[in-house]
């Protein structure tokens, strides 16, 4: 049986088959964070957007994986993708942006997976 962070990440890159080139970019990046965040506070949907949009541009494939990971992060089931510092202090400072309004186990949970990296 497939761990949910297995069948996100394969959806993930599914979609990103599926979606590359039928929109421009900034299209592309919100329609991916629409239907792979849609869970999320529309800031944090903002600011996933955003990053994904920029690393569509420098690295679609980099991009996919960066965007799996990131997901598995908010199913509270990350996959083990090895992300960069400056990815954890993104995704802390997206956190931190939207706390209020996070469920506090999936905030607990991401804030420790960022503190294990040393990005706090």
């Amino acid at each position: 049986m497939m761990k949910p962070s297995e069948k996100y990440k394969s959806d993930v890159l599914r979609s990103m088959s599926e979606l590359r080139g039928k929109a421009s970019s900034s299209s592309f990046a919100q329609a991916f964070t629409a239907r792979h965040f849609a869970s999320l506070p529309a800031e944090a949907q903002t600011a996933l957007a955003l990053s994904f949009e920029g690393r569509c541009a420098a690295d679609p494939e980099k991009a996919g994986d960066w965007a799996a990971a990131i997901g598995s992060i908010f199913l509270e089931d990350y996959d083990g993708t090895e992300l960069a510092a400056e990815d954890w202090k993104e995704l802390r400072d997206i956190l931190s942006e939207s706390s209020g309004e996070l469920d506090m186990g999936l905030l607990s949970y991401a804030m420790g997976l960022v503190l294990e990296h040393k990005a706090l």
